[in-house]
């Protein structure tokens, strides 16, 4: 489960939006006025499960350490940038941060802002000279 704003990483990485399924399955409740199937929502559950799986982004288990970073980042950056050009107030921005901990090495840093970044972009980094 992907916590903050998934909506952005679930329409990439299945295809589409993930309030899809449910949408999807009102309108057909409406058309078949609710009880004109029994177990509806059983049937339905496992039809679009069947015809969803082929959309979902596959072949990510056993990604390189290199890929895997490029993976995380990439999925940060599309949220990030969709956020951006949502209405309201983004929920996340700024620079990404990226560490890892390999089955060799304890904690690295990949991506990290200097402490003075706070204070850099609290200023509104103006070169003053």
């Amino acid at each position: 489960m992907f916590s903050g704003t998934p909506v952005f990483f679930s329409r990439v990485f299945r295809g589409f939006d993930p309030r899809l399924q449910d949408s999807l399955r009102n309108e057909l409740k409406q058309v078949l006025h609710n009880d004109a199937v029994k177990n509806f929502d059983d049937i339905f559950n496992k039809a679009f499960e069947k015809a969803s799986a082929p959309l979902i982004a596959a072949g990510h288990k056993d990604l390189p350490i290199r890929e895997a970073i490029d993976f995380v980042y990439s999925y940060l950056h599309i949220t990030v940038k969709a956020e951006k050009f949502s209405f309201g107030p983004p929920s996340c921005g700024g620079p990404i941060e990226i560490g890892f901990v390999s089955t060799d090495r304890l904690f690295r840093w990949v991506r990290h802002k200097a402490f003075s970044s706070a204070i850099i972009e609290q200023e509104g980094n103006y070169d003053v000279g």
